[in-house]
């Protein structure tokens, strides 16, 4: 059932049917909405109030006799027209121009330099320590994407430009967007609060949450829908809003170039020490145990097994563990076959296992070299290779273990293999059989 609000006093009230609206014996001036209009209408434009109520009382002019005689039809065809309702021209009202993808787009980008600049002054003036593998801008103490104080005057900014009067940011300002809700009034503070953080959920999947502005009815992106907000073109609600958005930018770019010339008193944290108190806890994290059949290893308890296999026809066994939390790029594999084989085979099988995979077509091998594991003779391989964009290295390893030949597959991002060491050590040198 359609449900419909009016305007009365200056006041919203509703929601009411539209046989209670027929009831209420509105004038046909009353400003009126349901779902579904752009926009507040009089009652006396409403189809469905037209639908219901009969037309006014036409003023009708009898057909004279000498009318017939002379073929004047016309006058007939007249007083027809206005005793049919579907002849009743309904007014339209003003529609709602929604604001699309490329001109947000152009409006984020003018927000995210307001951002960038403000923050970049506050890091360089509370000489906070960054990664030394951040994205540095002029070598100074400011970086774009890993700055955490981004995420929480991000949240301020938006939210409180948002739902304030101006209900824009000074990007949306400059080109006359304005963000309202479904009754095109400014929105609520934790309404803007839900939007803000909505667009992390729309930038999560693969941006498709923003790709939906291009394609929605409304224009809107999956942040909007969820926080039920529009983003609409027009004359700004402040004469001034395009000088306060300019102020506010000249302000934010004086406050980078102040941050240029602030020395920067701390040194960049190296990679080996970015992490360094969750280290601390790998080092001297508790290891757990793993048991299947007759093969046994240890493994930290940041590490978790993703994948427990059976091998076909019952062949061996594959055993996945993967790195949690920080530094999460630490793979480990163990496959083991109920059968010894030449070191060299099983090692020409695991390389042959890898390239077939399309990540690893470019891999570079090193030669086979002898080593020991678990004071067994082993063969093992190093290799390098690229995994969108992010350098990787890996072992591979073989060795013959109480009649069974045991692969093993360790692998991780080329910043993180400091910090996984000790767990691929512990997975390794812990590998058993008591057959």
């Amino acid at each position: 059932m359609e449900t419909y609000f009016i305007i009365s006093d200056g006041k919203k009230e509703g929601p009411f049917s539209l046989s209670k609206i027929i009831e209420m014996n509105l004038t046909e001036t009353t400003l009126i909405w349901r779902p579904g209009i752009p926009n507040w209408i009089e009652l006396k434009d409403l189809e469905d109030f037209q639908k219901l109520m009969p037309p006014p009382i036409p003023e009708f002019k009898p057909i004279l006799e000498q009318d017939l005689i002379l073929g004047n039809q016309n006058n007939c065809q007249e007083q027809s027209s206005k005793l049919n309702p579907e002849s009743v021209e309904i007014k339209s009202s003003e529609k709602i121009r929604h604001a699309g993808f490329f001109l947000r787009l152009l409006a984020f980008i003018l927000d995210f330099v307001v951002i960038f600049f403000i923050t970049s002054f506050f890091w360089a003036l509370l000489q906070i320590p960054i990664p030394s593998d951040a994205t540095q801008f002029l070598n100074g103490s400011f970086f774009i994407f890993k700055n955490p104080l981004s995420l929480l005057f991000g949240w301020l900014y938006y939210s409180l430009f948002e739902s304030s009067n101006l209900q824009a940011t000074p990007g949306k300002l400059i080109l006359k967007l304005k963000v309202t809700d479904i009754f095109n009034d400014k929105i609520q503070f934790g309404q803007a609060t839900g939007r803000f953080f909505g667009k992390i959920l729309s930038g999560l999947i693969i941006g498709i949450g923003y790709l939906m502005i291009g394609f929605t009815k409304d224009k809107q992106g999956l942040h909007d829908k969820l926080a039920k907000t529009y983003v609409v073109k027009g004359t700004p609600i402040f004469k001034n809003g395009k000088s306060i958005s300019w102020i506010i930018f000249s302000i934010a770019f004086v406050l980078f170039i102040i941050a240029l010339f602030i020395p920067s008193n701390t040194t960049l944290i190296d990679s080996s020490l970015k992490f360094k108190l969750n280290n601390s806890i790998t080092n001297n994290a508790k290891s757990l145990q793993f048991t299947i059949e007759d093969v046994s290893f240890s493994y930290p308890e940041d590490w978790k097994i993703t994948d427990n296999s059976e091998l076909e026809n019952g062949l061996g066994r594959n055993i996945s563990l993967e790195k949690i939390g920080v530094n999460s790029s630490g793979v480990v594999t163990i496959t083991w076959l109920v059968q010894e084989m030449e070191l060299e085979n099983g090692l020409e099988i695991m390389k042959n296992t890898i390239i077939e995979n399309i990540l690893f077509k470019k891999a570079i091998f090193t030669e086979n070299q002898s080593t020991i594991i678990n004071n067994k003779p082993a063969l093992k391989t190093t290799y390098r290779v690229s995994i969108l964009n992010v350098d990787h290295t890996g072992e591979l390893i073989t060795f013959i273990l109480n009649g069974k030949t045991i692969f093993v597959l360790i692998q991780g991002a080329d910043e993180d293999l400091n910090q996984n060491k000790n767990g691929f050590d512990l997975i390794l040198n812990s590998i058993k059989s008591n057959a």
